[in-house]
């Protein structure tokens, strides 16, 4: 059997090897989500909710959070977030607003603590692309997070700022002649299907000139 063929066999069977064991966590994590959902009392769910709420607003994830053993499942926050009966929900929005602005500090942070020193300009240029990529995650994330205080706007204004003036003009067409009359026609056809391309005939407009 050649090489290559060999150290292919050994890595397929690698994988096989590796989806049992997988297969076994992802149970194992199953089931540790119905105990936990089953333990709560009333006053260890406030208390936790409350933990919870916290860590949030400090700029941790939900997903980070909840990988510690003494945390719920992600999928018991999010069912708590839904549920109408209590105020949770309305805490929750609120933490992920604090956290929004708790990633908005860190971006200033990464920014502020790169290190310009390094001599290797291989190195340097690593490690800004690596802060800038950083940056970019939060921003994006921010601006999914609280759309309407950080997402980006799109404002349409005047002249110096000011409100859009609309100038009404009135045109009598019994002064135009047939030719006119097609274009006028034909751009009131393309404001109202929100054309901007008039079509008429160069040919005939150019030898009236």
């Amino acid at each position: 059997m050649a090489k290559g063929t060999s150290k292919a066999k050994e890595e397929f069977q690698a994988v096989l090897a590796q989806e049992p064991r997988e297969a076994s966590e992802i149970k194992a994590r199953a089931l540790q989500a119905v105990q936990k959902r089953k333990s709560y009392t009333i006053t260890d769910k406030h208390e936790i909710q409350g933990t919870l709420l916290e860590r949030i607003s400090n700029g941790e994830s939900v997903n980070s959070i909840c990988k510690d053993p003494d945390m719920p499942t992600r999928g018991m926050v999010y069912d708590w977030s839904y549920d109408d009966r209590s105020s949770f929900g309305d805490k929750f929005a609120r933490a992920l607003e604090n956290r929004a602005h708790c990633l908005l500090d860190d971006c200033i942070d990464i920014a502020d603590n790169i290190d310009f020193s390094e001599p290797d300009a291989a190195i340097l240029s690593a490690r800004i692309n690596h802060a800038k990529m950083r940056i970019d995650a939060r921003l994006r994330v921010i601006g999914k997070m609280s759309p309407n205080r950080y997402g980006d706007k799109v404002q349409h204004v005047g002249a110096n700022g000011g409100p859009i003036q609309v100038a009404a003009i009135t045109i009598d067409s019994s002064t135009l002649n047939a030719d006119q009359r097609d274009v006028l026609r034909q751009a009131l056809i393309a404001a109202r299907d929100g054309h901007n391309v008039i079509e008429h005939d160069s040919d005939k407009t150019a030898n009236e000139s």
